[in-house]
């Protein structure tokens, strides 16, 4: 019995676990007086993994729960990391955050974003 009860929690709690998988489209705003950008992306989740391609660029990142982390590796030499930092919002079709980009030479880049299915 006590078998039983613990797969049927494991299955609620894996039932809850949103599906990112899917066509998005990425909104950037920076904070910093740059043009706004909008770029096509597919998300796959796997599990907690999750990897992102935006018109042709590759991210990977990770989903714990409502928050969603993923980075972009950019730079002459790809030694800069971007950071995005989001919420899914509970119809699970939009995800607001922020985005920054330590080391930058110009300065500590930062902005907005939002993925909406």
């Amino acid at each position: 019995m006590l078998k039983l009860a613990l797969l049927m929690i494991a299955l609620t709690i894996q039932g809850a676990v949103a599906d990112l998988t899917g066509r998005w489209t990425l909104e950037l705003n920076p904070n910093f007086g740059g043009v706004a950008e909008t770029r096509r992306c597919t998300l796959k989740q796997d599990a907690n993994a999750l990897a992102l391609n935006c018109d042709g660029v590759e991210m990977a990142g990770s989903v714990e729960g409502q928050q969603v982390t993923f980075g972009l590796k950019t730079g002459p030499e790809r030694e800069l990391t971007a950071t995005f930092t989001g919420t899914l919002n509970q119809t699970e079709r939009m995800i607001d955050g922020t985005w920054s980009l330590p080391g930058n030479p110009a300065g500590y880049a930062t902005g907005k974003f939002t993925l909406t299915r």
